[in-house]
């Protein structure tokens, strides 16, 4: 009997499939795109839903039950005799055609749509100064270029699961942040037991994203309270790191945290014709 030959060991080392690779960006865009997708098409059906089901006893919501209503600014349009009627297209107005040489306003209606928009006034008045520009690659160039957690020099005290968080949120900017974390250690603390935003996380809506006040932080940078009230302990840290970073005293320290308890007051919003009356 014949023994089985033996293939002579190889120095080459046998290949290793890395299987939890970070995604690229172009795979990553269509996963948010999907997910959007998905996410604006349930509207319809819940809507449709909801106006049916609106007068149903057992399914009928109740003001206790309602733990945040999202509002802000919105363009409209005034109009004699009726309620104002929002804006549902932008709107870019060259003001040649009133009298106005050189001054152009844009009305923006949809986060979604503005750099499409602000992509047609660039080229609107790049034409009025009769000035050759490269044509805009923004539709193709990420906003802020993602980084793989590898990239990112992560302070020793912070935990890697942390580290990965804010890499993921920042982009390219995650380095900043982290750097608080390595300055300030306490900056890197959670603001409260079960919440992930940390104290550097706040600096940074108000150094790097125009957060002027507290309720900026709370409800429209951070995400602290996007879902709801966070609590007493997290709105109170976020107010001291805003009371020492912007130079306010104990009088607008408190103006402010009360901004942030009307916000979540459901009682307390005023519909359009109650606004009107006052």
């Amino acid at each position: 009997m014949t023994q089985p030959q033996r293939r002579p060991a190889s120095s080459t080392p046998d290949p290793v499939l890395i299987t939890d690779a970070a995604r690229s960006y172009e795979e990553e865009l269509r996963v948010r795109k999907r997910r959007y997708a998905v996410m604006m098409g349930m509207r319809v059906p819940c809507m449709v839903l909801a106006a049916v089901f609106y007068q149903t006893p057992w399914l009928a919501v109740t003001l206790d039950e309602v733990s945040i209503v999202h509002r802000g600014v919105v363009p409209a349009r005034a109009r004699p005799g009726a309620p104002p009627a929002l804006l549902d297209r932008a709107d870019i107005r060259d003001h040649a055609l009133d009298g106005i040489e050189g001054a152009v306003s844009i009305v923006g209606v949809k986060y979604t749509t503005a750099r499409r928009l602000a992509e047609q006034t660039v080229d609107l008045v790049a034409g009025k100064l009769r000035r050759r520009i490269a044509r805009s690659r923004t539709s193709q160039l990420p906003l802020l270029a993602p980084v793989r957690g590898e990239e990112a020099e992560v302070p020793k005290a912070l935990d890697a699961g942390p580290a990965d968080r804010i890499t993921r949120v920042y982009g390219a900017t995650a380095a900043r942040v982290l750097g608080l974390h390595a300055e300030q250690p306490e900056l890197g603390r959670p603001l409260a037991e079960g919440v992930a935003i940390t104290g550097a996380q706040v600096l940074e809506a108000v150094r790097h994203e125009m957060a002027l006040t507290l309720e900026d932080v709370v409800v429209r940078r951070t995400g602290l309270g996007a879902a709801g009230y966070p609590g007493d302990a997290v709105v109170r840290a976020c107010a001291v790191l805003l009371q020492q970073e912007l130079g306010w005293d104990a009088e607008r320290t408190e103006q402010e945290v009360a901004a942030v308890h009307r916000f979540y007051d459901v009682r307390a919003i005023e519909s359009p014709a109650e606004h009107d009356r006052a």
